[in-house]
């Protein structure tokens, strides 16, 4: 079986079925996985197998598609293809990932608690030289591109509180 992870403009991690206690932050989430569902459905009316949407750490939800035979290049691509044209049709183009998101970014006292944690978590990584105010694509930037396992613990930081920490 051939699988290929769509994740609806988030990120890869670990899943997580944890849903906001924050009113706001679960609306937009319902609005984004709704978004999300219907990217799926849009996608295997195109003929292809798509799998249940997953929740991801970061709070990203994401779908996969399978095939019971490999496919070649070309049908990677349009499989790809379809798949992206259907999140852009109901999931980018409506605002519903850009209000989730927005929503879930901290502030204030909770912002300082995660970024602390944020940062040991770099840290037991062997990240470290992280400071306040550093954008997610500097902190990405200090992570080695290796492929160790360090660099894979570090990088699951990044996904794991990029969207409650970052807004670029």
């Amino acid at each position: 079986m051939t699988a290929l992870s769509v994740v609806g403009l988030g990120g890869c991690s670990a899943s997580s079925d944890e849903v906001s206690p924050d009113p706001v932050v679960a609306a937009n989430e319902a609005a984004y996985r709704a978004a999300m569902q219907k990217a799926a459905d849009c996608t295997a009316e195109k003929g292809w197998q798509v799998e249940p949407l997953v929740r991801e750490a970061d709070g990203s939800w994401s779908f996969s598609m399978t095939s019971d035979k490999p496919l070649s290049d070309e049908d990677n691509d349009r499989q790809a293809s379809d798949s992206m044209a259907c999140i852009d049709k109901y999931v980018e183009s409506t605002g519903v990932w850009t209000a989730y998101r927005k929503s879930m970014l901290l502030t204030g006292a909770q912002w300082d608690q995660a970024y602390g944690e944020f940062v040991k978590c770099l840290n037991d990584a062997g990240v470290s030289g992280v400071a306040v105010g550093d954008s997610v694509q500097k902190v990405t930037a200090l992570i080695p591109q290796d492929g160790s396992a360090k660099a894979i613990e570090a990088q699951a930081c990044v996904n794991e509180y990029r969207f409650r920490l970052f807004s670029d």
